[in-house]
């Protein structure tokens, strides 16, 4: 089977880039033994991943790392309380990608997102990305790896970001039938993501169907919050304290399960600081008293939980995973059987997770199951092992196509048929060749629903408009719309864009002499982007991640 990497790589290294916890795993390139790193500085247990989180200091008004994972969680909590110069940043992978569930990270000033994902990937030297992601937020990735200097060109064909689940499936390829059907459920901090497949003869992986959504572990930290928030009286928390609390959140996440006495009003506790306590008014502290039948002597530093509200908050997620599972089955074409549902990331270990995902889906021979820690993190080594994916956008680049009012008419006429002015003002320009053209035309190259080969090409050829053009602006764009006839559409986004320097002695010259190309690649785990001037050979490129919500299927 066909590596990505070429002969001279002695070893091939994975990451699981997580919203929580994040790790690696590596091995040599003649021996396939996956070993994987355990001893994390600060954990409290052997775990094949470390938080992903940061702290930096403030000096001299410059911010510098300090430390990293369960070390920088430790600092941070342990931080004296009039210690203003030290910052600390968690789950900013949710950041890379916007959505109304999760708050944005207020940032100081001398540090921005890019600074803060790439130290952290000095730290642990390689990185992988979850399949709902945009363009723009892998593109993102791949050039903090860059400046972090995991490699030394922005599109080096040495760094693969591998689509998680592809690399979850990747790892169960072996305990697979030629012909079965598995699905791959990547349960992480903050995303979902989910990948159907089938193994074929050649052993390589054929997508069914993929989707994703955002309804990770993060969130259930943000509906603890809201819910501890409540039953203190506060209207917000400062950072300080919400790290110490939502420590205690996590190992009570861990601690539940499907065998958990409900009726248990002290399942866990949650632990604050007596400066916490101050901050609670007398009728806050009177509530929390009566809930858990103490007295004002006994109120320390410690509030329990219920097992119940652990309960409610973690069924709220797990509905909406069980309702985005169903979802994903629903498209998976009728006369496909799933044999197998395989789960990973970091909130799969929830044993309640794993029990209410059994009650609902292993029936009818389907088979619920889970891969060895830190297995799955290496699989993206096989380039070509995923052969045919489904596109979820068409993709395609902005023209000015000449019109043609027998085929284009629909473009600018109203609901009833009538000519629409301000469609044709805004969107039709006269040339110097006094013909009319559709400027913002959506030239698609693939569309939305089509299966594509991971070594599909597709190549069209351009000219400029006006001889005297100095450049030609390839701007990319997606769109939901198979059927997109505009990039202003509503459906419509640019994703990038190539800018080709036209030639100083051939401006002026016929368009023909500047006839450029414009190359979609279908290849590994990315689309390859490439612009050329034909006549010089000027070569431009850029690469996209696959499967993006906005990309894939």
């Amino acid at each position: 089977m066909e590596k990505i990497l070429d002969t001279n790589c002695r070893y091939f290294i994975g990451i699981d880039f997580g919203t929580t916890y994040s790790g690696y795993a590596f091995c040599h390139i003649a021996d396939h033994t996956i070993r994987c790193n355990e001893k994390w500085e600060d954990a409290p247990d052997r775990y094949c991943k470390d938080k992903t989180c940061s702290l930096y200091s403030k000096v001299n008004g410059k911010l510098t790392p300090v430390a990293f994972g369960y070390k920088a969680l430790n600092m941070f909590i342990e931080k004296k309380k009039d210690d203003d110069s030290l910052f600390f940043f968690e789950k900013f992978k949710l950041q890379l990608e916007k959505n109304d569930n999760y708050p944005s990270i207020k940032l100081p000033d001398n540090i921005d997102l890019e600074m803060i994902v790439s130290d952290y990937l000095k730290y642990l030297k390689d990185a992988a990305v979850p399949a709902i992601w945009s363009p723009q937020a892998k593109q993102f990735m791949r050039e903090a790896c860059y400046n972090a200097g995991i490699i030394n060109a922005l599109h080096s064909d040495k760094l693969l970001l591998c689509i998680e689940p592809e690399a979850a499936s990747i790892f169960c390829k072996k305990v697979l039938k030629i012909g079965e059907y598995i699905t791959v459920l990547d349960c992480g901090g903050g995303t979902i993501d989910i990948f159907s497949c089938a193994v074929l003869p050649n052993e390589t992986l054929e997508e069914v169907h993929g989707s994703g959504f955002i309804a990770g572990s993060a969130i259930t930290d943000i509906l603890f919050m809201k819910y501890f928030q409540e039953l203190t009286g506060l209207k917000s928390i400062d950072n300080k304290y919400t790290t110490k609390i939502l420590k205690s959140w996590e190992n009570l996440k861990k601690k539940f399960s499907s065998e958990t006495d409900l009726e248990e009003m002290d399942f866990g506790i949650i632990d604050v600081d007596e400066d916490f306590v101050e901050l609670l008014s007398e009728d806050s502290v009177e509530k929390i008293l009566a809930s858990q039948s103490l007295d004002s002597d006994e109120f320390l530093r410690e509030i329990w939980i219920s097992a119940n509200k652990v309960k409610e908050i973690l069924d709220d997620i797990i509905a909406k995973i069980i309702e985005g599972l169903k979802v994903h089955n629903s498209k998976i074409p009728q006369n496909i059987k799933i044999s197998k549902i395989l789960m990973v990331g970091g909130f799969s270990e929830s044993e309640y997770l794993q029990k209410q995902i059994s009650l609902n889906f292993e029936h009818n021979g389907v088979k619920l199951f889970c891969p060895s820690e830190g297995s799955a993190a290496l699989r993206g080594q096989y380039s070509l092992i995923v052969s045919a994916r489904t596109l979820r956008s068409t993709y395609g680049t902005d023209i000015a196509k000449i019109f043609d009012p027998e085929v284009d008419d629909t473009l600018f006429k109203d609901e009833n048929g009538n000519w629409d002015n301000y469609k044709l003002k805004t969107n039709l320009i006269l040339d110097k060749s006094k013909v009319f053209r559709i400027k913002n035309y959506f030239e698609a190259f693939v569309k939305a629903g089509e299966r594509i080969s991971n070594d599909y090409i597709i190549e069209k050829r351009f000219i400029p408009l006006h001889d005297d053009q100095k450049d030609i602006e390839f701007s990319i764009f997606s769109s939901i719309d198979k059927n997109v006839k505009l990039t202003t559409d509503i459906t419509s986004s640019k994703v990038t864009s190539l800018t080709v320097n036209l030639p100083s002695e051939l401006v002026g010259h016929s368009a023909c002499e500047n006839e450029c190309s414009l190359t979609f690649e279908f290849g590994k785990t990315e689309i390859k982007i490439r612009a050329i001037h034909l006549q010089t050979n000027q070569k431009l490129e850029t690469s996209l991640q696959f499967h993006s919500k906005k990309i894939f299927e």
